[in-house]
């Protein structure tokens, strides 16, 4: 027996007017489920090429995305029409989206740092939006951004007290992992990483030859830098880490030292 292909038989939909519309109205149905409309905001010109948008959570408008900007990242679909600030836009969510040229079958395609493209190699921050199946066509794949990442700088006075540093890393959540390299002088350095659990720290020390004088790993802190002969001067800290703050608690041993501790944080969630 031959299968029986029900609606999506040729003939039967070309024969009966009644279940080629059914069968017409079924397929538009599909395709709605696989879009929504939102409002812009911005200019997306998504009709020609579609473009990956993501949501603000401020206004609840569709922009385009950007594999450089941490705030960016969160890949909802594509935009398949034309849309303007304030202004109707549709968005494709699943399934296959059409309208590229040129695209890798099979291969693998992010978000790129110019905002609004994509193609196959990473940005900065790793978004996956899909998988081509032709030269037209790509598979919607979404996965949640699992990179956001930020660094700065921040100093510590070598004479200071012990005490509390707050460092904001702006992430918005708890980071994965920070390092923290902190330079004194041309001489001394501390270079330490933190993954919320444990700490793993390598500090050196170096004469005016260049010889290192002290090295030495911690566990416990976070950062060390020692200076001095026979009464040497340390600042070392241990961390912790939150939503808003890398927290330093700073322990200061001696009195002599004076100068400006350089820090370089990193951080990721």
């Amino acid at each position: 027996m031959a299968e029986d292909t029900g609606l999506l038989s040729a003939d039967v939909s070309a024969g009966d007017d009644g279940l080629a519309t059914q069968y017409n109205n079924l397929r538009a149905d599909t395709k709605k489920m696989r879009q929504e409309e939102f409002n812009a905001g911005a200019t997306i010109d998504g009709d020609t090429l579609p473009v990956p948008v993501y949501q603000n959570t401020s206004d609840n408008e569709v922009y385009a995305c950007d594999a450089d900007v941490s705030t960016a990242l969160e890949f909802i679909g594509f935009a398949i029409s034309d849309g303007t600030n304030g202004n109707p836009i549709i968005v494709q969510h699943t399934g296959t989206v059409g309208g590229f040229s040129g695209l890798t079958e099979g291969a693998r395609y992010y978000v790129q740092d110019a905002a609004g493209t994509i193609g196959t190699s990473k940005g900065t921050y790793e978004v996956f939006v899909g998988i081509a199946i032709s030269e037209t066509e790509l598979f919607i794949i979404k996965a949640p951004s699992d990179r956001i990442y930020r660094n700065g700088t921040a100093t510590r006075d070598f004479i200071t007290a012990s005490g509390t540093q707050n460092i904001a890393h702006g992430l918005g959540k708890a980071p994965k992992k920070i390092k923290l390299t902190a330079f004194f002088d041309e001489y001394v350095s501390s270079i330490g990483v933190y993954n919320g659990t444990t700490r793993s720290t390598v500090y050196t020390k170096l004469d005016n030859n260049g010889t290192v004088v002290l090295a030495g790993v911690s566990a416990s802190d976070i950062i060390y830098i020692e200076w001095g002969t026979t009464s040497a001067d340390i600042q070392k800290a241990t961390v912790t880490i939150n939503a808003t703050n890398i927290v330093l608690a700073w322990t200061k041993v001696g009195s002599t030292t004076t100068g400006i501790i350089n820090i370089l944080w990193e951080a990721v969630a």
